[in-house]
């Protein structure tokens, strides 16, 4: 009995928890660290894929996906829309710098995610989404693994399509910055999700509501972008 009740008590303290490795990486692991300082009793287990998981026929508690916000037998609450911008490091825009229109991109190395959702993050797309078209003769890498991206942005190679909210640390610490001072693109959004009519563990409920008001009540830097 006492063996039950011990392992009673892990399976109500633990949250299992299946995302993306872009979102478990850049968005969720900094989340889920300010929260166990606040609740030190709560543990997680992170299962990151691609694939979407059945989260009706799986033990997960919780799936962070990114889209429009619609998925069968799944409830769906918004956590944040993704916004985009050109992004690069301050090293590579002291080299290449500086681009006054979205123009001025053309002419050196961009860089892309192949396995995008949104078009529009698809640099020949954004470039005829702002009005513009891209060249033949532009330089360009693409990858299809987002932390790839991420990291060739962060090392200097070149222009990303990237931002809030998985950018929003580096943004704001200074990391990456704005390459050209446009409007941000709005895309789809992250989700939280769970099986439509499931029913939750205090600790899975409390870290739950915990990351919507979180993620609710944080600013954007994107959004000063927009404003300027």
């Amino acid at each position: 009995d006492q063996i039950d009740a011990i392992e009673h008590t892990k399976e109500d303290s633990l949250v299992t928890i299946a995302t993306t490795a872009g979102v478990s990486t850049y968005w969720l692991m900094p989340n889920i660290g300010r929260y166990r300082r606040i609740n030190p009793k709560a543990d997680f287990r992170l299962l990151v894929s691609h694939d979407l998981v059945n989260l009706v026929q799986s033990d997960v508690d919780i799936a962070i996906r990114y889209g429009p916000g619609t998925w069968p037998g799944t409830s769906s609450i918004l956590l944040q829309r993704q916004q985009i911008l050109p992004l690069c490091s301050h090293s590579f825009f002291s080299k290449f710098g500086p681009f006054e229109t979205i123009d001025d991109l053309a002419g050196v190395p961009l860089l892309e995610f192949e396995s995008a959702h949104d078009p529009s993050s698809i640099w020949i797309n954004y470039f005829r989404d702002k009005g513009s078209v891209l060249g033949n003769h532009t330089r360009m890498s693409s990858y299809d693994s987002y932390i790839n991206l991420v990291q060739a942005v962060l090392d200097g190679q070149g222009v990303g399509l990237l931002g809030s909210p998985l950018m929003t640390q580096f943004l704001d610490s200074g990391v990456l910055m704005v390459a050209v001072a446009t409007e941000p693109l709005q895309q789809h959004g992250y989700y939280l999700c769970q099986p439509e009519g499931s029913s939750s563990s205090r600790t899975v409920t409390d870290f739950r509501d915990w990351l919507r008001s979180e993620l609710s009540a944080a600013a954007d830097p994107l959004d000063e972008v927009g404003a300027s």
